[in-house]
């Protein structure tokens, strides 16, 4: 602290009557007791504790004695730079050093921390340290660093306890590595015999191997350690520890030395605990009468066996009169065993330990678990259950619910991943192959993606609370960097494997630590990171592996402010929070200048990516856009772009030759629209020997109904004999292209695009705006250079036009928009690029052309294709709503479910349209089943966007939005729409009726709904804008799944139960029961037969 931070706090502590004066009644953190002091400082890192109250200057500070822990006991784990630093000068202070009790060196969240450490600290200085040391803990430590340790083997004469922890993660460790391991182990242990050390921890993955001779230490008292065969468990018992009193022991293989059993066997007698955690390495009763031979004392035992062979561990009186006979003073038995049931197995219950036992069968063979209870006895208690690579690496159900004591999670399959919310309660760590398509729990702050796991796509789940993220694929380019970045933005401490390429390795590095001086904390990607390392091959003849490890410290030259914790001001602490700073109430944040902006990877570099170095966002199901249809005017050139999969033209364009109309019909448009359908089913346009069917069960009446709709929405109707799963409809819809998997979106534009119109200094050249291919090309390089500008996928870019500018000549103007499945990211990559066209887009081939200005950015939904396949309606599970004796009122999904009385249901396929789980569309309120809901066509929202052009978060029409916040916080801050729990609830408001005109003066009304699925969890319930039931606001669009379409003839407004005669509803009323039954059985029957549902 400086002279003036001394004097004053010095003024604070002893002069009390001007503090008085000073705070008037004001609690100051002088007031609070000790205890809350204590809790305030568990939110600062230690370092900010320290660079707060520690004064060694002023010992008898109240403050500077409250935090005694915090300065003797010292932790190098993860800290930033800035407070590793800090840290460091508290120990190499000249006048006074600090000298902790404890020391913590670690390199599990930071590589190299350890070998960092060392460099830093002087030899002699670091032997001062040593002298004081009475705790040493070793974390995730590599080889290197144990021989570091060695050096100060014989200076740490008052250590009492260590802690080492063998790094687990090598691929470098063979025999040679092991035996250095063993070497420096075998040194503290049995080398220099410290007598004040009386309790260590050593875990070695392989285990520690043991060898003749070792001198004895009679100073230790409490181990825990792994070692490599029951063979060194013996050499430990043979006399090393002659006075050991409590002994926890792993053994990691099978006994290779030889099947000899030791004799005249030296005794433990303080031995009272012993605890053994074997893993499937074939011991057998015999070698548990050895060992127990050894420890005549014994108080308490904890075995836990995995896949022992002998029979015996089983069979409870034997067992037990083996424990009398040898542990006679035992009084404690933990115990799980796991045993292959075969021949000469012989299971008896034990008698004086009460024991738990489960069967279960695998492929081959069945098994017996047996276990003990309380699980655990105790925070000591590290009895294992049996594992396997079966779901969550777990196979046993029984009484312990073994989810519940699992920390780090192995998922494999999409269903786990779902269930990962209910279980596992003390899981903070998962390792997957799979994209992470749900929101993970708040206690999961670790991932692990494997090397099979896709980088996922943009449209990702944000997973806010990940603070460490290992990716073992190697990434392909700069791009997959920033979809990580936007799906786990708050890491701190990652690793990534960059392309062995140098000049996409290059990029990767310059897109990492790239900066953006309108964000506080400079770096455009995770801001909070405070420690990134990755692996490459510096030299590919030799194939040397080689870590290149960065700490990163919370700015690049200024620290963030200080927490106001503190009881004097003081120069800015090392701290951890670097999240960026919000700007001044009512002034904008300056925009960059062009020198300074944020800027693309630099082109010169390496060559250019082609197209077919898109982005992998999403994979598989998903195609380019292309140009389905362009119209080349003299001054301008419309464009079409969808999917490359998809031609909506060639089905447009066989309208009309052979339809054979009805004698007298002047409308041809429904007739035309039905037997584009019908061709798609392979059925006559002769609608004189077919006539068109209209009527609310009518399918033909649906399509018209749909074709209404699309209208409504700008949009073109097609059919198509495609066939796609829904679970990929949201993304398809953000290109313009709807189907029955996100005909919700379209109804209320949740999908907005961002509309841009930048000029460019390209003259409207005939030889290229005029030709087809020259057209093709310049649309392909345009949208592939905006998608490498923003890091995103290039199919969230179209292109609507090319138009020559009239007033200035040599200039051209371009109409393009931005659209993603998520309406923030996309009003956030269109404020990015509103930033990159202020400043320039360097030397882009084509962006370069761009002019710089502020471009405006309009909203409006650009919506181009309902697209419809016949085979997604089922009409074996319509329903009619109409007929008399229906329930008003079951559940689904644990919530109440009205019937829509008086419509008819057109059902829709969605049997695996969402994945291989149907469980969500069932009827019996299971576990995982979805409550239903009603959607409409029409939205207030809709005509806000499509009239004013308005940003979605503005919408007034979001009416719920603050009460929805209110109820579950700021996940509800986004865009949002509605469903209601009654289909009658406002159908008139949120539905747009059309009309079929078959004949002149003969037409006939309807309205449709759409029948929906919701996502527990996902919705907040409101009393408004419906008048009758409850609204449901909604923000995630994959929350919701159509599964049926309503229609209703208008003026149909009662059912036909609510329009019979008083005889009539009579005779209803007393067959109520006997029809309902009848139908509940007659779609039970449809449920076994067809692993469908329908109400």
């Amino acid at each position: 602290m400086s002279k003036d931070t001394k004097r004053l706090v010095s003024d604070i502590e002893f002069d009390s009557s001007s503090m008085k004066r000073v705070r008037h009644n004001i609690t100051c953190l002088l007031d609070l007791p000790d205890e809350i002091f204590l809790l305030i400082c568990l939110y600062l890192t230690p370092a900010c504790v320290l660079y707060s109250f520690y004064t060694p200057e002023k010992a008898n500070f109240r403050l500077h004695r409250i935090i005694f822990d915090y300065y003797t006991n010292i932790k190098f784990e993860k800290i930033t730079n800035g407070e590793f630093n800090y840290l460091l000068n508290l120990l190499c202070n000249d006048k006074r050093p600090l000298r902790p009790e404890s020391l913590t060196l670690s390199n599990e969240h930071i590589a190299n921390l350890i070998h960092r450490y060392f460099n830093n600290i002087d030899i002699n200085l670091n032997k001062s340290i040593f002298v004081n040391l009475k705790s040493l803990i070793l974390v995730d430590c590599s080889s290197n660093d144990l021989d570091i340790i060695a050096k100060y083997c014989f200076d740490i004469i008052q250590i009492e306890y260590l802690n080492i922890i063998v790094r687990k993660n090598d691929d470098h460790i063979q025999f040679g590595m092991r035996e250095r391991y063993d070497t420096v182990i075998h040194q503290f242990l049995f080398g220099k015999r410290i007598c004040s050390l009386h309790k260590v921890i050593i875990d070695i993955p392989d285990g520690l191997v043991l060898c003749n001779p070792l001198v004895a230490n009679q100073y230790l008292q409490n181990i825990d350690l792994a070692l490599e065969t029951i063979d060194d468990l013996y050499l430990l018992l043979g006399g090393l520890l002659p006075n050991i009193e409590k002994m926890i022991i792993q053994l990691r293989r099978s006994r290779i030395l030889s099947c000899l059993r030791p004799h005249n066997m030296p005794l433990c007698p303080r031995l009272t605990e012993f605890t053994l955690l074997e893993p499937g390495t074939g011991l057998i009763i015999d070698d548990m009468k050895s060992i127990f031979g050894y420890m005549p004392n014994l108080i308490k035992l904890t075995l836990s066996i995995r896949d022992t062979l002998d029979p015996t561990f089983c069979h409870g009186p034997k067992f037990e009169s083996i424990l009398i006979g040898y542990l006679s003073d035992l009084r404690r038995f933990d115990y799980t065993m796991t045993h292959r049931i075969g021949e000469k197995t012989l299971i008896e219950d034990f008698i004086i330990w009460t024991m738990n036992s489960v069967s279960y069968d695998d492929e081959n063979s069945q098994w017996i678990h047996i276990y003990s209870f309380p699980w655990p006895s105790s925070k000591d208690d590290k009895r294992e259950l049996p594992f396997s690579k079966d779901e969550y690496n777990s196979l046993v159900t029984s009484q312990v619910e073994q989810d519940q004591y699992m920390k780090h999670i192995i998922i494999t399959e999409a269903n786990q991943l779902v269930k990962l919310k209910r279980h596992f309660r003390r899981a903070y760590q998962i390792t997957t192959c799979l994209s992470i398509d749900i929101e993970l729990p708040l206690r999961i702050s670790k991932v692990i993606l494997t090397k099979q796991i896709p980088i996922s796509s943009v449209y990702s789940i944000v997973q806010t609370t990940v603070r460490h993220l290992i990716v073992e694929r190697r990434l392909n380019d700069e791009r997959e960097v920033c979809l990580l970045a936007r799906q786990f933005p708050n890491v701190e401490y990652l690793k990534l494997l960059f392309p062995l390429e140098k000049s996409a390795c290059i990029r990767c590095f310059q897109t990492l630590f790239s900066i953006d001086e309108t964000i506080y904390a400079n770096r455009r990607l995770w801001h909070k990171l405070i420690n990134f390392s990755t692996g490459f091959f510096h030299n590919e003849e030799i194939n040397k592996n080689v870590t290149a490890e960065k700490n990163i410290s919370p700015l690049p030259s200024t620290p963030p402010p200080r927490r106001q914790l503190s009881v004097v001001p003081s120069p800015k602490p090392p701290s951890r929070d670097i999240s960026p700073k919000p700007p001044s109430r009512g002034i904008s944040p300056k925009p960059p200048s062009r020198d300074i902006s944020p800027k693309p990877p630099s082109r010169d570099i390496s060559p250019k990516p082609s197209a077919s170095d898109a982005s992998s966002e999403p994979s598989n199901t998903n195609h380019s856009l292309q140009i389905a249809n362009m119209v080349i005017e003299q001054n301008s050139v419309l464009i079409d772009m969808v999917p490359s999969s998809f031609n909506p033209h060639k089905e447009l364009d066989d309208d009309g030759d052979d339809i054979i109309y009805p004698e007298g019909v002047t409308d041809f448009h429904p007739y035309q629209i039905v037997a584009r359908y019908r061709k798609a089913i392979g059925e006559s346009t002769n609608f004189r020997l077919k006539p068109l069917l209209v009527g609310e069960d009518s399918i033909e009446t649906l399509v018209l109904g749909l074709e209404s709709f699309a209208h409504q929405k700008y949009c073109t109707l097609i059919f198509t004999g495609e066939d796609q799963k829904f679970d990929n409809s949201i993304y398809r819809a953000s290109t313009g292209v709807f189907d029955l998997g996100s005909i919700h979106l379209l109804a209320t534009d949740s999908l907005p695009t961002a509309n841009f119109q930048f000029e460019i200094g390209h003259s409207y050249d005939p030889e290229i705006f005029q030709s087809e291919d020259g057209i093709k090309k310049f649309v392909h390089d345009f949208c592939e250079a905006i998608s490498k500008v923003l890091f995103c996928d290039n199919n969230s870019i179209r292109v609507f036009s090319i138009n020559k500018l009239v007033d200035e000549e040599g200039k051209s103007q371009i109409k393009f928009g931005l659209t993603t499945p998520e309406t923030k990211r996309t009003e956030q990559l269109a404020h990015d690029l509103q930033s990159y066209a202020r400043s320039g887009f360097e030397s882009d081939t084509i962006l370069q052309y761009v002019k710089l200005k502020e471009y405006e950015c309009s909203w409006k939904s650009v919506l181009s294709y309902l697209q419809i396949r016949p085979s997604d309606l089922d009409p074996r599970f319509n329903f009619d709503y109409r007929k008399p004796g229906l329930p008003k009122e079951e559940t689904r999904g644990c919530y109440p479910y009205h019937f829509p009385l008086g419509w008819y249901r057109h059902a829709l396929k969605v049997l695996n349209k969402y994945g291989e789980d149907n469980t969500w569309i069932g009827r019996v309120d299971a576990e995982g089943e979805w409550p239903v809901a009603f959607h409409g066509t029409r939205s207030g929202a809709v005509s806000g966007i499509v009239e004013y052009g308005l940003l979605p978060s503005v919408i007034k029409t979001d009416a719920m939005k603050e009460e929805a916040i209110e109820a579950i916080g700021e996940e509800a801050n986004r865009p949002g729409f509605y469903v209601a729990t009654h289909c009658e609830g406002g159908s008139s408001l949120y539905t747009a009726p059309f009309t079929v005109t078959t004949f002149p003066h003969k037409s006939e009304e309807f309205r449709i709904v759409f029948q929906c699925r919701v996502q527990p969890g996902k919705f907040t319930t409101h009393k408004s804008p419906v008048t009758v039931g409850e609204a449901w606001r909604i923000v995630d669009p994959s929350a919701i799944r159509p599964y049926g379409i309503l229609l209703k003839k208008e003026g149909s407004t009662k059912g036909k139960v609510e329009d019979a005669t008083e005889e009539e509803e009579e005779e209803v009323q007393s067959s109520t029961d006997e029809i309902d039954d009848a139908t509940k059985q007659k779609e039970e029957d449809r449920v076994a037969n067809a692993h469908e549902t329908s109400e």
